[in-house]
């Protein structure tokens, strides 16, 4: 089933989605990747959550909001054989999208 969205997707783009199809965890099979290796590769990053999270990448330059910061806080105990884990983020909201 999977196959056949990814080659009836490429073929109604007439793009090769592999790529898309990937990063949303769908690996095309050998036939699916020669199927769609007919068509150019699509190059936009379609695989964006939503329109928003694509604009607000677009605004900033290649990871410069979180670059050499530490984003990601986490705290830990044990008690009774059990392991609680706290994550949180540190950057302001304006910097990291879609956490």
């Amino acid at each position: 089933r999977d196959q056949k969205l990814m080659r009836l997707a490429s073929a109604a783009a007439q793009k090769d989605l592999s790529e898309f199809f990937t990063r949303w965890g769908m690996v095309p099979d050998a036939d699916t990747q020669k199927y769609v290796s007919q068509f150019p590769k699509e190059t936009r990053a379609i695989y964006y959550v939503d329109d928003e999270s694509r604009v607000f990448t677009m605004g900033k330059s290649e990871g410069s909001a979180i670059k050499g910061k530490s984003i990601v806080t986490a705290t830990a105990s044990i008690e009774d054989s059990t392991v609680t884990l706290n994550l949180g983020v540190s950057a302001g909201s304006n910097e990291l999208h879609g956490y």
